[in-house]
C-alpha cells in the first residue's frame, strides 16, 4: 500500500511525499526497472495528475498560491522505491500551509482547505494501477511490448 507523509518547511513550505507504490505487477515492477526512464515519466504523469487536482481545490486569491504548486521531484530508486514530491509555498508564498491547514477559514465554493492532502488521499489506493497502466502504454507505443 502506498504510503503518504508530509513536511513543512519554517517558511511556509509544505510538501507530501509518495512512497511505496510497489503494488504494480511483478512483470510492470522488472520492466520499471530495466525501462526506469520510461517509469520515471509515467511516475511524472501521474504527479502531475495530483497536482492539476491540487490546484483546481486550491484557494485562489492573487493566484500565488495555485502557482506555488510545483511537482519537484520523482524518482525510481532501486526497484520498488518510487517517489512523486509535490510542493506548495515556495516563491515567497509564506502563507500556503496556514491555508492548507485551516479548516476554519472561508473558501469560494469548489476551493477548500488540505486541497493537496485530500486529493492525495483519494487518489493513492489508485496510483500504482494508474501508473502501470501508464507506464505500459508507453512501452507499447516504443515497441518493446505489445
Amino acid at each position: 500500500m502506498p504510503q503518504l507523509s508530509r513536511s513543512f518547511g519554517g517558511d511556509g513550505v509544505f510538501s507530501f511525499h509518495v512512497t511505496g507504490v510497489d503494488e504494480v505487477s511483478r512483470r510492470t515492477q522488472k520492466l520499471m526497472e530495466r525501462y526506469k526512464d520510461v517509469a520515471n515519466r509515467a511516475l511524472y504523469h501521474e504527479g502531475k495528475i495530483e497536482l492539476d487536482e491540487a490546484k483546481r481545490r486550491t484557494p485562489y486569491d492573487t493566484g500565488a498560491l495555485h502557482d506555488s504548486g510545483k511537482l519537484t521531484r520523482v524518482t525510481i530508486s532501486r526497484g520498488e522505491d518510487y517517489e512523486i514530491k509535490i510542493t506548495f509555498g515556495e516563491g515567497g508564498v509564506f502563507y500556503a500551509l496556514r491555508v492548507h491547514e485551516d479548516l476554519e477559514m472561508n473558501h469560494a465554493p469548489g476551493k477548500i482547505a488540505k486541497f493537496l492532502e485530500t486529493v492525495l488521499q483519494e487518489s493513492y489506493p489508485h496510483m500504482a494501477e494508474r501508473i502501470g497502466k501508464h507506464f505500459r502504454a508507453m512501452l507499447r507505443e516504443k515497441g518493446i511490448i505489445r
